[in-house]
């Protein structure tokens, strides 16, 4: 079993945030519109837009998570929503999905505690569904994910 370092994402590992991001994407047949400079933009200042750490063995990058802090009126608190969460192939079934879980809400939880940890998972990737289903994730039939963006959400800020 290869040696792990689990660290949160500085401003200088922001290209390998990317390269893992851009290993998610294609693994996903996803479109991928992010950049090193739109995630720098992003992660720059006293409030960045994400929080994100990075897997690296002794020579490459081998897992990342994405995630922003949530609150919940119905949950009495706040929690993390996972964006991102990639292991590269060769370091799967290790343990390292766990651990990057596990530290990102151990994170929240020491900053403004974590009550509970949401996240999507494309219909088009059952073993993600079903390592989620295993962990103890259960699935909110009740809900629908929507998203406004492009020309509907720029004709919406003008209101």
């Amino acid at each position: 079993m290869m040696q792990i370092d689990i660290a949160p994402v500085a401003p200088d590992k922001i290209t390998d945030l990317d390269f893992a991001l851009k290993a998610l994407s294609s693994e996903m047949g996803d479109r991928h519109v992010a950049n090193v400079d739109t995630l720098k933009a992003a992660f720059a200042g006293d409030h960045p837009a994400f929080n994100a750490l990075l897997a690296h063995s002794d020579t490459e990058v081998v897992g990342a998570i994405v995630w922003t802090p949530v609150f919940s009126t119905t949950r009495g608190g706040g929690g993390i929503f996972v964006s991102d969460l990639w292991v590269s192939s060769s370091a799967r079934g290790q343990g390292i999905g766990n651990k990057l879980l596990s530290r990102a809400v151990s994170d929240a939880d020491k900053s403004s505690g974590a009550r509970f940890l949401k996240l999507a998972v494309h219909r088009t990737n059952p073993s993600a569904f079903s390592y989620y289903t295993h962990i103890g994730f259960k699935e909110e039939s009740d809900m629908t994910t929507m998203i406004l963006e492009g020309a509907s959400l720029q004709s919406f800020k003008k209101l």
